[in-house]
């Protein structure tokens, strides 16, 4: 049946080229693009993020989680309530001096009776050092270690702040930590970045899973889902998260990978059995 309704469509979409359709092409194509939920990554409560912390719950023990770009907590707060029963570790990283402080403020009033909660105010990278944070406001979700163009938001980046930044590799060194089992990034294009920063991790395999998030800042950081491919793929393997559950990509790259609108993918260690 399936098959059967693909080749209907295949045949009625010959019809609709051309001039003429062209409005109804348009519409269609941003209509999939919706319902293939491409463009819902930005909330953690409604872009399937959830359930990929429930299925990290499922199959790792005790896992030490890292949120890089904690903002205010949204996310740390998922964590917190999924395992509050399970023993773990969550290690927390923001730059920005005021979201800090909200994020502080935020998991004190979390009365949730957990342990094993580090808040580090530093970003994550690829050097090790001082760099300027910029920024729309005091608060902000778009915080970047990149000037975004986001003035056709109504976003002006004009809010500079010197702050703390070492590489995962260096902080896994200093801190003597073995393994990273889940590796959450939000850090508004510059997740590849952050990476880089990881390169000896990755080759040895002490990361088990690494959430990015890709879209419309990768259009400023000129970073490309190939970029990520080129640098993960031969010991991750790829997956799309969706409300639904989380969909493998093809192990071949596919320029029609490159939607800048935002999604969260995993990226797998391809010895962890996860489907």
């Amino acid at each position: 049946m399936k098959k059967l309704l693909i080749n209907i469509v295949t045949y009625l979409f010959t019809f609709l080229r051309g001039k003429r359709w062209y409005s109804l092409n348009n519409f269609i194509l941003f209509q999939t693009l919706k319902n293939l939920e491409l463009g819902n990554g930005g909330d953690p409560l409604t872009s399937g993020e959830i359930e990929v912390i429930k299925m990290v719950k499922k199959r790792i023990a005790h896992p030490l989680i890292i949120d890089c770009g904690a903002n205010r907590g949204q996310y740390a707060h998922l964590i917190i309530r999924e395992f509050q029963n399970t023993p773990f570790r969550l290690i927390c990283f923001e730059p920005s001096s005021e979201t800090f402080k909200s994020l502080q403020e935020s998991i004190e009033k979390d009365k949730l009776p957990v342990k094993g909660i580090q808040l580090e105010n530093l970003a994550l990278g690829k050097t090790v050092g001082k760099a300027t944070l910029f920024s729309d406001q005091p608060i902000s979700k778009y915080a970047s270690l990149q000037r975004l163009d986001l003035g056709y938001t109504g976003k002006i980046m004009d809010i500079e702040e010197e702050i703390q930044i070492t590489t995962l590799d260096q902080y896994m060194a200093d801190r003597s930590i073995k393994k990273v089992d889940f590796l959450k990034l939000d850090v508004e294009g510059l997740e590849f970045e952050v990476l880089l920063g990881a390169n000896k991790a990755i080759n040895e395999g002490l990361i088990g899973i690494i959430q990015f998030e890709f879209g419309k800042t990768n259009i400023d950081t000129r970073t490309f889902f190939k970029d990520f491919y080129n640098l993960l793929s031969a010991k991750y393997k790829f997956y799309r998260v969706h409300t639904w559950g989380i969909e493998a990509l093809p192990e071949d790259y596919l320029e029609s990978q490159e939607i800048f609108y935002c999604v969260n993918y995993l990226a797998i260690n391809r010895t962890i059995p996860f489907s």
